[in-house]
């Protein structure tokens, strides 16, 4: 009887991973000796590049490509002679001899697992995911055979034994476990063998192998890994601290980092307690060879500045231009100022206008929140009057003059319809182009006392006008004291609001973040697309406090992490649209320490991320505040474009392997491209590294 052993791995690329790979069938041999590689099953290239290659393969071949059927979504691999289904309720692997319902039944740890609910979440290409809540199942088809995966966000509370995840066993057959237990082969009633599932590996996120292997009897067969010592969640790769940045004059109070912002190479964070309270900003731009810890550029305050006017509570910058919030001004009635960079760069001096509200009174907190993008400026007033109702709150839209900015008032004033006392509108706010997002974190819903929400404005035809909202934005779970709009974001079409109040389970101001993509349709009234969380979250960490969001990429401060050090998380859109998930790396100080609050403030553009850390002790001087810049790793095309053809790919895979095999004849700069790690040789490393890049697994060349 023929073999079948298609690759039925287990590969996961998130806090721990195991991965179980059968031996290479000749289907798979001829499609790597097209490639002008060495047959699969007698390559050195490991087993982990071997399937990301298939997989980077797969992707651009539509034959590999998930279909649909009458009996549901079907994965078909001709070359293995294998079929598998996505049913309402299980995954169904079919081959000449054997049926086998692979689907995911239970995972958690020996003594409690739960069962795996849910169904196909996404799919794309060669790729289908199914989500279990804490743990995604994948499926992914190429020519090395349809691989099976798991990434587990977090495992849960533990509960004894090792973590374990099962799945059924083929039907009419008996596992023969290899003599290491990391393999095994199911074999018919009359002994012969029908598909190998075995090479099983597991490691953490720092890349540490863990102890792996396999059990099957009547009931089942599951994957164990002792996970004891294992790192949850991600590692911060490839997201590097490349900075830490301080300046010149920092004192005792100062709170540098207490707001943050970027616009291209070029880094503006706030120090409200500056003077003291009088308030400064500061501004850090790039160096030629990349960010480094470093002092300020220029220094920037107001012309009029007076104590407690809390200058650089909140900042924004897009391009050339600069506005700081100063809540504080004239007793807290409160201004913005804006500053443009200079046509030599940028020099400490003061403000080129000060943009203040018509109607504006004291305590009315204007400045609260400040955001820019393009000429249009606008400005959370989170405790003004509207009509009798007390601290309900507005934001005023100020758009740049023919002229040049110059010292004004708004061009128009916008309010929530359904407005009420000490909803705190405007508390925070965040423009992208033509759309306003304004928070009213203290918003009463139904019965929920300060749930908060968020208010989406677009501007109209005939411009920006006094006016209400187009949307307003819930979470679909909120609750009292969510505090839900304590912080927005805006990029494109994409709203973050952070609920930093929010009891996740147990955990009692754990706080969340939630995503918002504006339908087809337009903006409508309505309740969130995905729901962000912290693998590792606990009570008080305040997560969503700050966000901040650039294209594809989500950043939730949480300055209550780890007993108030503090922490930031990165969050990536798959594939398939943001769903429910935690985050993708956890961002810390290398330095950081109790009380440090780091995460108060974050800001992402161009690659880059900064947070700020306004409670940092800087030598003697007590909460003079620092801040982090965080950036990837080099994702350019040079380190591993082999070919020379501007970009990496599976061909450049192909020859780092041939060079590593000594198979061909390479230049001295071909070498030098293939060796990818930088170790001085090239071998398998340099291609495993190669493919995983080429499929997407690493985010970017070391």
């Amino acid at each position: 009887m023929t073999m079948r052993r298609c690759p039925l791995g287990v590969v996961v690329v998130s806090a721990v991973g195991i991965a179980v790979v059968l031996a290479m069938p000749s289907a798979a041999n001829a499609a790597w000796n097209e490639m002008g590689v060495a047959a699969a099953g007698d390559s050195e290239l490991p087993i982990e590049a071997q399937c990301a290659v298939s997989a980077a393969i797969g992707a651009d071949d539509s034959t590999y490509h998930a279909q649909t059927s009458e009996a549901g979504l079907v994965l078909t691999n001709a070359g293995h002679g294998v079929r598998l289904t996505f049913g309402d309720d299980d995954e169904i692997l079919r081959g000449e001899t054997f049926v086998w319902r692979i689907g995911l039944r239970s995972w958690g740890y020996r003594d409690a697992r739960r069962s795996a609910e849910g169904g196909v979440s996404v799919v794309c290409g060669n790729r289908v995911e199914l989500d279990h809540g804490g743990l995604t199942e994948w499926y992914v088809n190429g020519p090395f055979g349809i691989q099976q995966g798991f990434t587990v966000s977090h495992p849960g509370e533990r509960c004894g034994g090792p973590l374990v995840l099962e799945v059924t066993v083929p039907e009419g057959v008996t596992g023969v476990l290899e003599s290491d237990a990391r393999g095994l082969t199911w074999c018919n009633v009359d002994g012969a063998p029908v598909v190998r599932y075995g090479d099983l590996i597991a490691f953490d996120a720092r890349g540490a192998s863990l102890e792996a292997w396999l059990e099957v009897d009547e009931e089942g067969l599951r994957i164990c890994v002792d996970d004891a010592d294992a790192l949850y969640p991600l590692t911060i790769d490839p997201w590097v601290q490349q900075a830490k940045l301080t300046v010149t004059d920092g004192a005792q109070g100062d709170c540098l980092g207490h707001s943050v912002a970027i616009s291209g190479d070029t880094v503006v964070v706030g120090a409200p307690g500056y003077g003291p309270s009088t308030g400064a900003a500061y501004v850090f731009e790039k160096p030629v060879g990349g960010w480094a810890t470093g002092t300020e550029t220029a220094k920037l305050t107001a012309s009029d500045g007076t104590m407690n006017a809390s200058f650089g509570s909140c900042i924004g910058i897009d391009g050339d231009t600069v506005v700081v919030g100063a809540v504080g001004d004239a007793s807290t009635k409160g201004a913005a100022y804006v500053f443009e960079r200079p046509a030599d760069g940028w020099t400490t001096g003061t403000e080129t206008a000060k943009l203040t509200a018509s109607d504006g009174v004291a305590d009315d907190q204007f400045g609260r929140s400040v955001s820019i993008s393009g000429g249009s400026v606008i400005i959370g007033a989170s405790r003004d009057d509207v009509g009798t109702n007390s601290n309900q709150g507005s934001a005023y839209v100020f758009e740049k003059p023919a002229s040049g900015w110059e010292t004004g008032t708004e061009t128009a004033k916008l309010t929530a319809s359904d407005g009420e006392a000490n909803d705190y509108f405007g508390f925070s706010a965040a423009i992208s182009g033509d759309t306003v997002v304004i928070g009213a974190h203290c918003d009463n819903i139904g019965s929920n006392s300060d749930q908060g929400s968020a208010y989406v404005f677009e501007k109209p035809a005939g411009g920006w006008a006094m006016g209400t909202e187009t949307a307003k934005l819930t979470a679909s779970d909120g609750e009292a004291s969510d505090w839900f709009g304590g912080s927005v974001a805006i990029s494109g079409d994409t709203v973050v609001a952070g609920a930093y109040g929010d009891d996740v389970d147990t955990n009692s101001n754990q706080g969340s973040a939630y995503v918002f993509v504006k339908p087809a349709g337009g903006w409508t009234t309505g309740t969130e697309t995905a729901q962000l969380t912290a693998s590792d979250g606990e009570v008080s960490d305040w997560f969503g406090r700050s966000v901040a969001t650039c294209g594809d990429t989500v950043i939730v401060g949480a300055w209550g992490d780890d007993s108030t050090k503090g922490s930031a998380y990165v969050f990536e859109k798959s594939v398939g649209g943001w769903t429910p998930r935690t985050e993708t790396a956890q961002l810390t100080a290398d330095d950081g320490a109790q009380q440090d609050y780091f995460g108060l403030s974050v800001a992402i553009g161009g690659g880059v991320v900064v947070a700020g850390a306004y409670g940092d002790d800087v030598t003697s001087n007590r909460d003079q505040g620092s801040v982090y810049v965080f950036a990837l790793t080099d994702t350019s095309p040079e380190a591993g474009d082999i070919n020379g053809d501007n970009e990496v790919s599976l061909l450049d895979v192909r020859l780092c392997h041939q060079i590593a095999a000594g198979a061909i004849a390479c230049t001295i700069e071909q070498r030098q491209q293939a060796d990818v790690d930088g170790d001085g040789d090239v071998d398998e490393t340099d291609a495993e590294i190669l493919a995983e890049y080429v499929l997407g697994v690493r985010a970017t060349l070391p």
